[in-house]
């Protein structure tokens, strides 16, 4: 049994998006995505699971490998700015509130410092729908 991810104030961790490809025995061609956390070297230091719960519900756990990796930074990018600003430790605790902060945050920083683009209408969209 897996348990709720919680964070030590001394760890120097973030939400990041591992990928491993491979072939099978039939040649096909396959790659496997997880929502992991790394360290500040970029080394995997624990695999969470969260990317099971990434997609519409439909009733039906997801298949892993069928995530895009969009989707995962979507929510690796919320959960980074999440635990950055807010004094949490654990991934329940996270409130609404928080969510829609990062929402709004999104929505009004400009693409690149120092110019004015800020993201359009469908990047928006999609940055909702696959956070919420």
């Amino acid at each position: 049994m897996s348990s709720i991810i919680a964070f030590r104030p001394s760890e120097k961790v973030h939400f990041a998006v591992y990928e491993h490809k491979l072939v099978d025995e039939q040649n096909h061609f396959l790659k496997y995505r997880a929502i992991v956390l790394k360290d500040v070297s970029g080394l995997v230091v624990r695999f969470t699971g969260l990317e099971n719960f990434v997609g519409e519900y439909t009733g039906n756990m997801p298949r892993t490998n069928a995530r895009g990796r969009a989707e995962l930074m979507y929510i690796c990018n919320a959960l980074n700015f999440i635990f950055e600003n807010n004094n949490i430790r654990c991934i329940s605790d996270i409130t609404i509130d928080m969510i829609l902060a990062y929402l709004r945050t999104y929505a009004t920083t400009p693409k690149v410092d120092g110019t004015q683009l800020y993201r359009g209408k469908q990047s928006v969209n999609k940055c909702t729908f696959y956070v919420c």
